[in-house]
């Protein structure tokens, strides 16, 4: 078992959490240079203050995923990208610090009459 898996504490809710910077001597899989979400990566390890050794790159979470199911390195990924026979294999954490901030629009018909549960969501979204 990996030594952060180790020393994690079970949150009441959700995964463990870890600073960045506690992976900073950890191999990497990240995307490519040409996929969309790899200047974010960069962006989150300069912000962090480490340049990531890069094991390799790849195109997909399902390839990622598979190379840290088999105890290579770490990824950014998704718990619904992590296919079933990889889930006892990967332990997820929520990295514990603010990272990037990113602008989400939420758009509606005004002339619309919105249900309830609309008007609840975006009310607290609202207040975010």
């Amino acid at each position: 078992m990996h030594p952060l898996a180790q020393k994690a504490k079970k949150r009441a809710k959700g995964y463990p959490s870890l600073v960045l910077s506690e992976l900073k001597n950890e191999k990497f899989i990240l995307p490519k240079d040409t996929q969309r979400s790899r200047p974010i990566f960069d962006k989150i390890f300069k912000k962090a203050g480490f340049e990531p050794n890069i094991f390799c790159e790849t195109e997909t979470f399902d390839i990622a995923n598979s190379i840290v199911a088999s105890g290579i390195g770490a990824c950014f990924t998704l718990p619904q990208f992590i296919k079933e026979d990889k889930e006892n294999k990967i332990m997820l954490f929520n990295i514990d610090e603010p990272l990037l901030s990113r602008t989400v629009v939420l758009a509606y018909r005004k002339d619309k009459r919105l249900s309830k549960i609309t008007q609840e969501f975006l009310s607290i979204a609202k207040s975010l």
